[in-house]
């Protein structure tokens, strides 16, 4: 049996000239019972990352790799990084 779900990690990001961002208001969407379990398992994750700043060069999350890049802009801009497990 196979099972999926849907995370969506919500937050702000402020990238200054040097390519420094800091990360804030970091939080997690999910809908039905598996989500909240990847969500209860994520979320100590997401704790590290918060009001912390690093080199956007140098970010790589271990098991995790970049599937899709997207930015859309309107009345807002929106920067959306598909991830996928490397195993």
């Amino acid at each position: 049996m196979i099972v999926s779900t849907t995370l969506v990690v919500l937050g702000c990001a402020e990238i200054d000239d040097d390519l420094r961002a800091t990360v804030t208001d970091l939080s997690i969407e999910e809908g039905g019972m598996l989500a909240s379990l990847a969500s209860a398992a994520i979320e100590p994750q997401l704790a590290k990352f918060r009001g912390r700043s690093f080199q956007v060069a140098d970010l790589k999350i271990p098991g995790l790799r970049v599937c899709d890049v997207r930015l859309t802009a309107g009345e807002r801009v929106r920067f959306t990084v598909q991830l996928a497990t490397t195993a």
